[in-house]
């Protein structure tokens, strides 16, 4: 059995597990109304389709982070997110992944994270990211 072969059969495998869908999307920019003050953000859409959530601590890191953000003390949740490598290949560091459905629990379902480590590997089957949840 080739290289090749092995990768192929665990990129199928990979996404067989990914039971969760997802949108990622990319901040474009900020525009502010002139009638109303109000602040919009802008974007565009990179990836729509089947992810897997799962601790960050499973990979032995830890799961959150105690930051101090402006004074005020905030622990940050980390989370990793699996995805196909077909359609995700120009994940950056501040996209945003929204959940959109979720097979075994529905708590996730709403839930954004912030793509904090967007992953790149040779002879992956999957594209892992590290987030932290947007609150």
């Amino acid at each position: 059995m080739t290289r090749e072969t092995v990768i192929r059969r665990g990129r199928v495998a990979a996404e067989k597990g990914m039971t969760d869908t997802c949108k990622v999307e990319r901040r474009t920019g900020i525009s502010t109304s002139v009638v109303n003050g109000v602040t919009v953000t802008t974007k565009f859409t990179i990836y729509t389709g089947k992810c897997r959530v799962r601790p960050w601590s499973s990979l032995g890191k830890s799961i959150d982070q105690p930051r101090t953000i402006a004074g005020q003390f905030e622990r940050l949740v980390r989370i990793g997110v699996q995805l196909p490598l077909a359609g995700t290949d120009d994940l950056r560091d501040a996209d945003i992944i929204t959940i959109l459905t979720s097979a075994h629990d529905v708590d996730l379902v709403g839930r954004t994270f912030a793509v904090r480590d967007p992953a790149i590997k040779s002879d992956a089957t999957q594209r892992f990211v590290g987030c932290t949840e947007v609150l």
